[in-house]
């Protein structure tokens, strides 16, 4: 009997002499689903495995809920709708007080008209009646001039009985009417050849400086009115005329409540389950019913999770994968979807999985001798 023990002994302290447990207590060997093969010394099985695994997760809208805030801070002047309407993207919603922006837009609107004006009375040309008022103002110096020259001519051709002043005095007429007649006849073609390149190049300038205050009131003011960025209902209204409004603060809540579907948060260790196109089995924190959903999209990044339970364990920050699921259309349509929306969820996933082990196969044992 020692004899023996001492052989047990002695082989189980043998290098080399591996023990190979058994790969799964629940699995027989003859199992149709198990495959094996011998491959470089080592035995692999297939092992294939299926069941549900569960994660957390919040019910919302495809489109996400869309938090609105003023772009600007002020007074709420007016909301104009009321909770569970139902809006058009780019629907105005609610507008500040902004009496002093509207005030500069029309100001900038009137500049512009103004200029444009000025723009096009000088590519037009002179009016007919301009160019005859320079063609008499031309004659009417012209005579004058010729006038003046007559009468120093004549003086000077008496400078015996003429002083030097008074002769000093046409001398300067004469030059003065002579400089008159040259600035109309620079007036009569300026008229004669249009507007100049310069002149047209300083309008334009003024015109688009006018259209870019113009562009900047109106921005001001559009900053003054909250709109739907998209179709959809109002679920949530935040605040009320005469309020004072600004920074973060939300003031209403709008999201496409007829498309559902549910953010779960998948841990990284069931990550390798996930399939597309898996069946769901959903129900909110807290009741009993479930209700079917379908995988159909994940984030592909890995995070942090959002979802907190009164599980101790839930403290702890792991990764968690974001996964989209369809719900089923009109699953809702007993109850108020806008209620529905933004609650926990408990999800159940279906998986079905085939996994490789290997096991080193034990080397050949060399018989010893007996004692």
């Amino acid at each position: 009997m020692y004899k023996w023990m001492l052989i047990i002994i002695l082989m189980l302290g043998t290098p080399g002499c591996v023990y190979e447990p058994p790969i799964s207590k629940g699995i027989p060997k003859d199992d149709s689903k198990n495959v094996a093969a011998k491959t470089s010394g080592k035995t692999v099985r297939q092992l294939a495995s299926s069941g549900l695994f569960s994660a957390l997760g919040r019910l919302d809208t495809r489109s996400r809920v869309r938090f609105l805030g003023a772009q600007r801070a002020g007074v709420l002047e007016q909301v104009f709708v009321e909770l569970g309407d139902t809006v058009a993207q780019g629907q105005p919603l609610a507008k500040l007080m902004c009496a002093t922006q509207e005030a500069d837009q029309a100001v900038a609107a009137a500049q512009v008209r103004s200029s444009q004006a000025r723009l096009l009375q000088l590519r037009a040309g002179a009016r007919q009646g301009t160019q005859q008022e320079a063609l008499e103002l031309l004659a009417a110096a012209e005579q004058r001039a010729t006038t003046v020259a007559d009468e120093y001519r004549r003086r000077l051709n008496n400078k015996a009985y003429e002083t030097t002043r008074t002769l000093e005095r046409l001398r300067h007429e004469s030059a003065e009417a002579n400089a008159l007649v040259n600035a109309a006849r620079a007036k009569v073609a300026d008229l004669d050849a249009g507007p100049r390149v310069v002149d047209l190049a300083t309008r334009e300038a003024e015109v688009a400086a006018a259209s870019a205050s113009l562009a900047k009131a109106e921005a001001e003011v559009g900053l003054c009115t909250v709109a739907a960025p998209v179709s959809g209902e109002v679920l949530h209204i935040a605040a009320r005329a005469g309020e004072f409004v600004g920074g973060e603060q939300h003031l209403l809540v709008v999201a496409d409540t007829s498309d559902l579907i549910i953010r779960a948060e998948v841990e990284d260790r069931d990550v390798h389950k996930l399939q597309i196109g898996a069946q769901v089995m959903w129900k909110f924190l807290g009741e009993n019913t479930y209700h079917p959903g379908r995988v159909y999209q994940t984030s592909g990044v890995v995070g942090r999770h959002t979802a907190r339970t009164a599980d101790p364990a839930s403290r702890f920050d792991r990764d968690v994968l974001e996964v989209l699921i369809e719900v089923e259309p009109g699953m809702l349509a007993s109850r108020s979807r806008a209620l529905a929306i933004g609650r926990q969820t408990v999800v159940q996933i279906a998986y079905e999985s085939t996994e490789n082990l290997s096991v080193a196969a034990p080397p050949a044992v060399s018989p010893e001798k007996p004692l």
